[in-house]
């Protein structure tokens, strides 16, 4: 079998990871090319801004990993490309029309969903869901083309090589999915490899990316079917457990460790009936997909504002809305924008409150999520409990999913609506504890930092120096 991993970044830990499957492959006797960068991507997530500094790093630490694997593979070039290509990727990038997000999520080049993998690159990285695309031009066409460049150069080496299985990281980022989309044109099996809840595990995805709720679903329904049922019951409550103690991950993915347990809001009225609201940091769902577009409102935003404005002339009910910890980092505009909607009966918690998330969810008569895992950690704890957006728990039967402004005022509104089932949160639960496939080579120390057959894949101490201090610089450009 011919294999191919895709993998242009290499200075952050998921490089270990590849390098973990790349072994694995090795021991099957398979033809192994790696495709990597020598710096020439316009963009990408490691390096928005294309620092030298950065690229010889992580080029740096590409060779030094791949030295240890435990024979010699083929090493490429991703960028591949004919000289007709050229002229192609500089028309496409003229003829873009870059007036704002939506429009630019649009844009497609043959089967490839460029725009989208553009925008939720940029958006991620920004942290502005309506970033200004004028002020941000030069930045977006990098970005488009690197990724076009990417998209057509992986499909020069499928056309030259015949890859049988394509591996790449992640694949929702724009020059990720470039090799992604490449693959899937040119009809080839993929998989993108992901972290898991264990840090002692990594988990693969076949022909689809993580982020995918059909694959994950799928995923977690033959997960919890092929398992003893007191294992399953017992790991899937585990993981709720974990969330709340903030141990997931070795804690470093917590957002509620600055959270003081049993802290609620001054104004907390037990005699009210109280609706507790976690929204989601928007800026990481706004470009993954289709299949995340929808739900009962056109943003989160505006549902908010809509449910803000219908309770308020309902007393004896209370809102509280639970900005999530994320938006400490977000645009500033983001946060102003809730500001403007305190009322009466409407209580704003801040992001970077220290109210415990858990003696809110746990004190609430329901609970309203768009798209974060607190929706089905209210579930598991066994709250009426109602999703406004897309979520990976969506079908799983645990939650409540209106379909208009009305139908969620309705549920709202009932006073003696039942919590549902909770089977559907201990499969999603279990399924996030339990699943992925153990490191044999790869041995983690936290989410960051690890050894791979018993070495950090480390740089000098002037290099690792000499890229900080870019990656301020980097940050400091974003926020220009």
């Amino acid at each position: 079998m011919v294999v191919a991993f895709y993998e242009p970044f290499a200075y952050d830990i998921n490089f270990e990871r590849c390098l973990e499957i790349v072994e694995t492959h090795i021991k099957k006797g398979d033809t192994i090319y790696f495709l990597g960068c020598n710096g020439s991507l316009a963009a990408c997530d490691t390096n928005l801004y294309h620092f030298s500094a950065i690229c010889n790093a992580c080029v740096k630490r590409r060779k030094r990993g791949l030295a240890l694997l435990s024979e010699d593979i083929n090493y490429e070039d991703f960028h591949h490309l004919r000289s007709d290509q050229n002229i192609i990727v500089n028309e496409f990038l003229e003829s873009l029309d870059l007036k704002d997000v939506e429009t630019i999520k649009k844009i497609t080049f043959d089967e490839f969903d460029i725009g989208t993998a553009v925008m939720s690159s940029l958006i991620s990285h920004l942290r502005q869901p309506n970033l200004d695309t004028k002020h941000h031009k030069k930045l977006i066409l990098n970005f488009f083309k690197a990724s076009l460049e990417a998209y057509l150069s992986v499909i020069n080496h499928i056309e030259d090589k015949k890859f049988d299985l394509f591996y790449a990281y992640n694949g929702r980022l724009a020059p990720m999915r470039a090799g992604i989309r490449a693959a899937k044109k040119m009809k080839v099996d993929f998989y993108t490899h992901e972290i898991t809840f264990n840090l002692k595990k990594y988990s693969l995805f076949f022909n689809a990316l993580p982020h995918s709720i059909s694959k994950n679903q799928e995923m977690m329904k033959a997960f919890w079917n092929e398992s003893p049922e007191a294992v399953r019951i017992s790991k899937g409550t585990d993981f709720y457990q974990a969330q709340a103690e903030g141990t997931l991950l070795g804690g470093q993915y917590s957002f509620t460790k600055n959270h003081t347990q049993g802290l609620l809001p001054e104004n907390w009225d037990e005699d009210n009936h109280n609706i507790v609201l976690f929204n989601s940091s928007e800026d990481e769902f706004v470009a993954i997909g289709k299949e995340w577009q929808g739900g009962v409102y056109t943003s989160q935003f505006e549902g908010i504002k809509k449910i803000s404005e219908s309770i308020s002339a309902f007393p004896g009910y209370h809102f509280y809305l639970r900005l999530h910890p994320n938006l400490m980092t977000a645009d500033k505009s983001i946060v102003r924008e809730f500001d403007q909607l305190k009322t009466q009966n409407f209580t704003i918690i801040p992001a970077d409150s220290s109210i415990s998330t858990y003696s809110l969810v746990n004190l609430a008569d329901k609970v309203i999520a768009f798209s974060s895992t607190v929706g089905i950690e209210a579930a598991f704890r066994q709250k009426p409990t109602l999703i406004l957006g897309k979520s990976l728990y969506q079908n799983l039967g645990s939650t409540y999913h209106p379909e208009t402004h009305e139908d969620t005022m309705d549920l709202l509104l009932n006073k003696d609506l039942a919590h549902k089932d909770i089977t559907g949160a201990l499969i999603y639960g279990y399924f996030r504890s339990s699943y992925g496939i153990p490191f044999e080579n790869y041995v983690p120390d936290s989410v960051f930092k690890g050894r791979f057959k018993g070495e950090y894949i480390d740089l000098p101490f002037w290099q690792k120096k000499w890229v900080l201090f870019f990656k301020k610089l980097q940050k400091l450009k974003k926020i220009s």
